[in-house]
């Protein structure tokens, strides 16, 4: 039912300094309280996850060693990016994690996490970023089949690179990613969107960053030709993010542009071609734009634009032809004005066909869980947000089924305590 959305068993994954799983439980099938976060049978390298489930504690063991940050400094987890997808054809979404690995963002790594039947993951692939030494640690994560051969790719962004540089995981099929290459993005890239442009089947990357807007056209084996202007650029914009999807429902993806002070919207013309950009003034919000389809009223030219800002959420509805509507605005309850969100994810949590929205609220260190009214706007579940253990934030959130039981799980990487959270849905 609308609001009454659950999620029972809640699993952590601990890490220690060397990067050794720990094994950890929560209070009740809500809260992320540990109960214990010690080393199984005292051996660090011989690991285990515990569980809570509605018949008691169970504990798994799991492969050691089960991850390693290559060297994290002691006590330092920055979790800038986690996402979701089945990496290895099993039915079951797997993990891929971002991260700071030392105090001085200037080392990141991505982790590779599979899961298995219960819910719980083994079997992490790691592989730190080797970058230039003024590389500040990387912040996003871009999922997406670059090569055609139908298993999820990879590519992570770091905030800033000298020359500027993504790393690009090919995935073999079955998740064990070997070492990246490292793609020239020639901007400094903020943002970047993957999707196929020019309707030749291969996916092509649109990058954001201080110098301006880059398309990039998919070769195929993964890698990127000769970048273009797809439109041209007003000097004053100042770009923050951008994102590929159907606004006008041609089927074909059209740019969506962050600026500081505006959204920007220009169509796809199946080949590659772009319109002239249509401009919606809006505030600057920090964490981004997404896209979805939040009423669901099966008008294939209506799309939908998603921001989201301190103090609540902003829908603007697509009117067709590029234009949006003016913003549908959800706020926070009473008494959480100054709510922080530090990332946000959609998916359908209760079976409506509409998405749904799960953000990371840094400064109540909960994960929250608000279900779509159909009109733009969301509301809190009933049973209120997930909490995070130990007083520290949740940075970023993934949606996905973990367990294989069809239903959708969350998971949440935390600040500080090495540690993933997720919750399975009931």
């Amino acid at each position: 039912a609308l609001g009454s959305v659950g999620f029972a068993p809640v699993t952590g994954l601990a890490f220690d300094q060397a990067g050794n799983l720990f094994a950890v439980a929560p209070t009740d099938d809500e809260s992320s309280r540990l109960l214990s976060v010690n080393p199984v049978n005292g051996a660090a390298s011989q690991a285990a996850i515990v569980q809570r489930s509605l018949s008691g504690l169970a504990v798994m063991p799991c492969p050691a060693p089960c991850f390693s940050f290559a060297g994290a400094s002691a006590g330092w987890f920055l979790p800038t990016k986690l996402r979701s997808a089945d990496l290895d054809d099993d039915g079951r979404d797997d993990l891929v994690l971002l991260a700071a690995l030392d105090s001085s963002l200037t080392r990141s790594s991505v982790t590779f996490f599979r899961s298995n039947s219960n819910g719980l993951f083994s079997r992490a692939v790691n592989h730190p970023l080797t970058s230039p030494p003024n590389t500040i640690t990387g912040d996003e994560l871009v999922l997406a089949d670059l090569n055609g051969d139908t298993a999820p790719d990879v590519i992570a962004k770091n905030v800033f690179d000298s020359p500027a540089t993504a790393a690009v995981f090919l995935n073999p099929g079955n998740a064990t990613f070997p070492a990246p290459g490292y793609f020239p993005t020639v901007i400094e890239p903020k943002s970047i969107a993957v999707a196929d442009l020019d309707g030749d089947t291969i996916p092509d990357l649109a990058v954001v960053g201080d110098g301006g807007l880059l398309v990039y056209p998919g070769d195929g084996p993964g890698s990127f030709g000769v970048p273009s202007e797809p439109i041209a650029l007003d000097p004053d914009w100042f770009l923050l993010d951008v994102r590929l999807g159907d606004v006008d429902g041609d089927g074909d993806p059209d740019l969506v542009l962050l600026d500081s002070a505006a959204l920007i919207v220009s169509l796809n013309d199946g080949a590659g071609g772009f319109a002239p950009p249509v401009v919606k003034p809006a505030a600057y919000e920090d964490n981004g734009v997404e896209l979805a389809d939040v009423d669901g009223d099966g008008r294939a030219d209506v799309k939908r634009v998603l921001i989201d800002g301190l103090g609540g959420f902003y829908v603007y509805l697509s009117l067709g032809n590029g234009r949006l509507g003016d913003p549908v605005f959800t706020s926070f309850a009473s008494g959480q004005s100054d709510t922080l969100v530090q990332d946000f994810v959609l998916g359908d949590l209760n079976e409506d066909g509409l998405p749904d929205l799960v953000f990371a609220e840094y400064l109540g260190n909960a994960v929250h869980v608000w279900l779509s009214r159909g009109d733009g706007s969301f509301k809190p579940r009933r049973k209120g947000p997930l909490f995070t253990p130990a007083n520290q934030p949740p940075l970023t959130v993934a949606l996905g089924d973990f367990n294989g039981d069809g239903k959708p799980d969350i998971a949440a990487g935390v600040l500080l305590l090495n540690q993933i959270w997720c919750w399975l849905g009931d």
